[in-house]
C-alpha cells in the first residue's frame, strides 16, 4: 500500500530530527503513529534545542519541497509549525508539528522537558521495523496528557480511552504523578474513575480538578513577564490574515470564497466570512442572500446618503477594533466578501447620492485588508454568468476595478475567467504565499 505524502513527509521528519541530535519525545495518543496521524504531532524538545530547530525546520522544509506557512507560538516556550504542500493532482495537503520545551501555562511552568525526555522509551512502527521514535513513560505520558486536557477542560472518549490506557501500562507511577497536582482525596476521585473506567466520572471531576490545580500553581514574576511578552508579540504581530474579495457581479467571488475555506482552515485556528461590512448588530457573519437587482432602486438623497456612509465608516472601523482585530490576534483567517473599496466602483448598488469624494476621503481611513483580491474576467464572461447590470455597466465596472486594485500595495488581481478549480489553486496560492513570506521574516 502506498503510503500518504503526510506520512511520508513526518516519517523524514523524525529521521531528520535523529540525524540533528534533537533529544525528542512524542507525545500523546500515538496508536498507528506515525502511519496514522491523529491531529497536530506534539513533540517535547530541550528548551536550549528550539531556538535550533527554528532554523533545522525551515532547512527541512526547503529539503523536501514543501513550504512552512505558519509559526504559531501559543505557549511560553510552545510553537506550532505548519507545513503545507501541493500534490501531484494539485490537492493542498497540511502537516502540524507542535514544538514544545518546558509545559507552561499563562506563564506558570507546569512540567519540565527534563522530566519528560527522562527514560524516554524507543517504540517500533507497527509497519516499519525501520522507522522507531520515542515517547514518555507512560506516567509521564499520562501526567503530561490529563494536565493538559484538564487545563483546557476538554474530553473526549478518545482522549479518555488514552488516559486509561496509560493508566493500564503504569498504575503506580501514573498515580505517584497524580499525587503532584492534587490533594488525596482529588487523587482518589481520579483513581477511583480510572480503576472503575467510568468516564462520566471522569468528566464530572474536571472543572473541580481545574479550579484544585490552578490554585496550586506557584507564581513566577519571571514566567509571567514572559507570557506577557508572548501576548504583546501575538497583539502587534498576529498570525491572522484580513482578506477582502472584490469585484463585478459574475466574478465569482462567493463561489472561491464557498471553496477555499475547508482548504485554508488548517493553516489558521479558525475562519471567519463577513459579507461587505462588519456589521456591528450581528453576533455571528453570514453569507447573505445574492442581490438579484443591485441598480433597482433610486440613490438616497445627499443627506441621506451622507449619513449613511458616515454610519459606515463607524462600521467599519469600530467593527474591526471590536471584532477584527481580536479575531486576527487570534490567527483567524478573516474573510470579506465585498468590501468598502466597493462603493466606490458601483455607489448605485449601496444607493448611494451624495459626492463621491466623501467616499473618498473615507477610503483613507477606513481600516484596509491585509490582502485585496479583485477577481477579474471580461464583460463578456461576467455577462455569461450573470446579467445584474449591462453589458456597458459591466465593462465600466471591470475597468474601474482593475484601475482601484492597481494602485493598491495591497492588491492582487486574479484572472477569474479562467476555470473554477484554476481560480481556487491561485488563490489559496496568493493567500498562503503573504502568511508564509510572513512567518519567514518572523521566524528565521
Amino acid at each position: 500500500m502506498e503510503e500518504n505524502s503526510e506520512v511520508l513527509h513526518l516519517k523524514a521528519l523524525l529521521s531528520f530530527l535523529e540525524q540533528e541530535n534533537i533529544e525528542y519525545c512524542i507525545v500523546g495518543n500515538t496508536m498507528g503513529f506515525p502511519d496514522e496521524i491523529h491531529g497536530d504531532v506534539d513533540i517535547v524538545v530541550q528548551p536550549k534545542q528550539i531556538a535550533q530547530l527554528n532554523v533545522f525546520l525551515f532547512d527541512f522544509a526547503k529539503n523536501r519541497n514543501i513550504r512552512i506557512v505558519q509559526v504559531f507560538q501559543h505557549e511560553q516556550a510552545a510553537w506550532d509549525y505548519v507545513f503545507f504542500w501541493f500534490e501531484d493532482n494539485c490537492k493542498l495537503k497540511f502537516l502540524s508539528i507542535d514544538i514544545c520545551g518546558d509545559y507552561f501555562w499563562n506563564g506558570y511552568s507546569l512540567i519540565s522537558a527534563n522530566v519528560i525526555l527522562k527514560d524516554r522509551i524507543l517504540k517500533k512502527s507497527n509497519t516499519s521495523k525501520k522507522i522507531s521514535f520515542y515517547t514518555p513513560t507512560p506516567e509521564k505520558a499520562f501526567i503530561y496528557y490529563l494536565v493538559k486536557k484538564v487545563l483546557k477542560q476538554e474530553f473526549t472518549y478518545k482522549q479518555k480511552k488514552y488516559l486509561k490506557a496509560e493508566w493500564d501500562r503504569d498504575s503506580i507511577g501514573c498515580k505517584r504523578q497524580i499525587k503532584r497536582f492534587w490533594t488525596e482525596k482529588e487523587t482518589n476521585k481520579i483513581v477511583w474513575a480510572l480503576e472503575t473506567d467510568n468516564c462520566s466520572a471522569l468528566n464530572d471531576l474536571i472543572p473541580g480538578l481545574n479550579k484544585s490545580l490552578r490554585k496550586n500553581l506557584n507564581f513566577s514574576i519571571f514566567h509571567f513577564s514572559e507570557e506577557l511578552k508572548r501576548l504583546i508579540q501575538r497583539i502587534l504581530k498576529p498570525t491572522g490574515l484580513f482578506v477582502a474579495f472584490i469585484g463585478p457581479d459574475g466574478s465569482g467571488k462567493s463561489s472561491i470564497i464557498e471553496n477555499i475555506l475547508n482548504d485554508l482552515m488548517p493553516a489558521f485556528r479558525n475562519i471567519y466570512v463577513y459579507h461587505l461590512r462588519p456589521n456591528l448588530s450581528l453576533r455571528n457573519a453570514k453569507f447573505s442572500e445574492p442581490v438579484k437587482n443591485p441598480h433597482g432602486k433610486a440613490p438616497r438623497g445627499q443627506l441621506s446618503s451622507l449619513l449613511k456612509i458616515f454610519y459606515y465608516f463607524i462600521d467599519y472601523s469600530i467593527g474591526y477594533v471590536l471584532k477584527i482585530w481580536p479575531l486576527i490576534t487570534r490567527s483567524t483567517l478573516v474573510i470579506f466578501d465585498r468590501y468598502y473599496h466597493d462603493l466606490l466602483v458601483d455607489p448605485n448598488r449601496f444607493r448611494y447620492g451624495g459626492p463621491m469624494r466623501v467616499v473618498q476621503s473615507f477610503s483613507r481611513i477606513v481600516p484596509t485588508p491585509k490582502l485585496v483580491i479583485l477577481l477579474d474576467a471580461p464583460a463578456e464572461v461576467l455577462q455569461s454568468r450573470k446579467k445584474e447590470v449591462s453589458y456597458a455597466e459591466a465593462a465600466r465596472q471591470r475597468e474601474a476595478y482593475l484601475k482601484l486594485v492597481g494602485n493598491m500595495n495591497k492588491g492582487i488581481i486574479i484572472d477569474a475567467s479562467q476555470s473554477l478549480n484554476t481560480v481556487i489553486r491561485t488563490t489559496i496560492e496568493v493567500i498562503l504565499q503573504l502568511v508564509e513570506q510572513r512567518a519567514k521574516k518572523r521566524f528565521r
